[in-house]
């Protein structure tokens, strides 16, 4: 995320080419003039979104995030308060991704940074800042505001087109022998959250804790039971390694390609919430899985 005044916009001209692009428009169009809705700038590529509106209450609008296009908001008139936490505080959708619209929303965090941006100011927000735009900036106080947000294309690069998708690490497993033990040392004593628990289908209990860093552990009790061809599980091993995914079949398909093998079949779970969830052996017997968020 950049925040600085349109006047010393050349500091960050030196980021990137597009960047460089998108705020000379702003400072070279008489954009109090530009009405409502698109403005062309160089096709799907770069082009600038103008809105007029007034502010509301923070608890009356949610967060949302891109990841085709990478925003740079302006605001030509008014006042308004933005709060911004990183994509990775974020563990549930509260409606799916549109790829029409190119957003997503997101539910609460405890975790923001409250902004405020008024004439003359911009900020620029990558697909990792969640961020919850059009909030009264002065307690309940509204505010007419003008804003013109230039939305430029992410430009991916070769390795990116040749994976497919992005991913990222969504939590690690531990079997443990004591699980109210290994429960309290992790909430406890390194100040993690449980944040939900539940009976494996083993009959073990189990649960997900969020770290006070932002990471997941799922923790699953009664170790020593192997769930793999060949692969015994001991207490105290991290026993797989979940991935947060764009499309759960594409990347068990592109893992069976490089020698991984199927562990069932690719379904919805409801537990410990709600995905699309499909699952390999890789080599040497380790499991990973492939996630997915839904409704």
């Amino acid at each position: 995320m950049i925040i600085e005044k349109l006047e010393s916009a050349g500091t960050y001209g030196w980021i990137a080419q597009e960047l460089a692009k998108a705020l000379d428009y702003l400072k070279n169009t008489d954009l109090k003039t530009l009405p409502s809705g698109r403005a062309e700038i160089d096709g799907d590529r770069m082009f600038a979104v103008v809105q007029d509106y007034i502010t509301s209450g923070e608890e009356e609008l949610k967060f949302e995030a891109h990841r085709a296009y990478l925003d740079v908001q302006y605001i030509v008139a008014g006042k308004e308060k933005i709060l911004v936490s990183s994509l990775q505080n974020f563990h549930q959708e509260a409606v799916p991704y549109r790829p029409d619209e190119d957003i997503v929303f997101y539910e609460e965090t405890p975790k923001s940074v409250a902004l405020i941006l008024q004439e003359g100011d911009y900020a620029v927000f990558t697909p990792e800042d969640c961020h919850k735009t059009r909030c009264d900036a002065d307690g309940k106080q509204k505010q007419k505001v003008k804003k013109v947000i230039v939305k430029i294309k992410i430009q991916k690069d070769q390795e990116e087109e040749r994976v497919g998708q992005k991913m990222g690490i969504h939590h690690l497993a531990v079997r443990v022998k004591d699980f109210e033990a290994a429960k309290a040392f992790y909430t406890e004593g390194l100040g993690g959250e449980c944040y939900a628990q539940w009976t494996h289908q083993k009959g073990f209990p189990a649960c997900m804790i969020r770290l006070n860093g932002g990471g997941i552990l799922e923790v699953l009790g009664d170790g020593g039971e192997a769930l793999a061809d060949n692969f015994e599980e001991r207490s105290g091993c991290f026993i797989h390694l979940a991935l947060i995914v764009e499309d759960v079949e594409a990347a068990v398909e592109r893992a069976l390609e490089y020698g991984a093998r199927l562990k069932g079949e690719i379904k919805d779970v409801d537990v410990p919430e709600p995905m699309h969830l499909g699952a390999v052996y890789g080599p040497s017997g380790e499991i990973v899985e492939f996630l997915k968020y839904r409704e």
